[in-house]
């Protein structure tokens, strides 16, 4: 994505792609998940990563969007 470069998070792995779509956006059951999810992005020494692992990933690597 174009400027990404000159954020400091994605340049040192520190920013993540979130299922939106499956936490985020709608409300219900798991919005404990939701909050469990981002306390650990944003603590991982803190909070374990046991909540819904495989619906964030780290930026770095997802491939980019075509052009």
């Amino acid at each position: 994505q174009e400027g990404w470069d000159r954020l400091r998070a994605p340049r040192e792995g520190r920013a993540w792609l979130v299922d939106g779509h499956e936490l985020v956006n709608r409300p219900g059951p798991r919005l404990v998940d939701t909050v469990e999810l981002l306390a650990h992005l944003l603590h991982p020494s803190a909070v374990d990563r046991a909540a819904a692992p495989h619906l964030a990933v780290p930026l770095s690597t997802v491939p980019p969007a075509p052009v």
